[in-house]
Formats: C-alpha cells, sequence, structure tokens
C-alpha cells in the first residue's frame, strides 16, 4: 500500500476566526494535511487570542497571531506593512497549498480582508511565497446556484 504524504497547507487570514468561516469544513474533511494558520490581526487582545488557539488546537492546526490593527473603522494600512507581518509571520518554506481572503473580499466588504488578499497575490507572484496553488475564500449566495 503506497503511503500518500499529506498536502501543507497556508491558511492567511485578517481576524480570529476567518480560519473556522472559510476554512474550518475543509479542515475537518482532511485531517491528515498540515496546516499553518496566520492571522494578521489581534494578537494581544485578550478575549479573541485565546479562542483562536483554541480553535487551531481543534482543527489541529499549527498558527500564529500578529497584532496590526483590526480594521473596525476601514483605515487602510500600509501595503508594505502588511507583507511585512506576513513574511515575520509565516514559515519561510514551500507550501503544497495557500489560502486567503477574496480580493474583493467575501460577503460584505471588509478592508482588511481585501488587503490581505492583495500582499500575499502579490507575495505569491513575487517569489516570497511558495505554493503550488493559491486559492481563495468566495462567497457568493447565487440562490443556492453554487
Amino acid at each position: 500500500m503506497h503511503n500518500k504524504i499529506p498536502k501543507s497547507v497556508a491558511i492567511i487570514v485578517a481576524h480570529p476566526d476567518d480560519e473556522v468561516l472559510w476554512a474550518g469544513g475543509m479542515m475537518l474533511s482532511h485531517p491528515s494535511w498540515r496546516y499553518f494558520t496566520v492571522c494578521l490581526c489581534c494578537g494581544s487582545d485578550k478575549n479573541r487570542a485565546p479562542r483562536f488557539y483554541k480553535s487551531l488546537e481543534i482543527l489541529k492546526s499549527e498558527g500564529i497571531m500578529g497584532d496590526l490593527e483590526e480594521g473596525s473603522e476601514q483605515n487602510p494600512l500600509d501595503e508594505k506593512e502588511v507583507e511585512r507581518t506576513i513574511s515575520q509571520l509565516l514559515p519561510n518554506t514551500h507550501f503544497d497549498l495557500v489560502i486567503t481572503h477574496h480580493p474583493s473580499g467575501e460577503y460584505t466588504r471588509n478592508i482588511r480582508h481585501e488587503e490581505v488578499s492583495k500582499a500575499v497575490i502579490k507575495m505569491w507572484c513575487t517569489g516570497k511565497i511558495s505554493t503550488y496553488e493559491l486559492w481563495f475564500f468566495a462567497y457568493t449566495y447565487g440562490n443556492k446556484e453554487f
């Protein structure tokens, strides 16, 4: 019997709980895959940070949090700051798959989601993130067409 090497997957999100909302089902459906989850905001939040790490434990993912401004006021961050934060948090290794926010956000406009997506795309295109595949979260109701 041939054992397949499990996929290594990086999930890069703006906020704690985004990993559960957008990738939790996939993570539970593929328990043999190795996950590393990067959350860019709320690392010093005494309520949200422990919950993030508890969710990673349940989802069997390693991970880390940064402490960028959450963005509730929707003030843009400098794109270099977002890229620098991702570079500092994401292990410098090759992943089989990287998953992040959609460039247009998901169900509602959230500037942090858009900034994270654009930074990940740019870093992938310039070779700063190494992966075979780059996937985006998506949400379109579409009257149950999808």
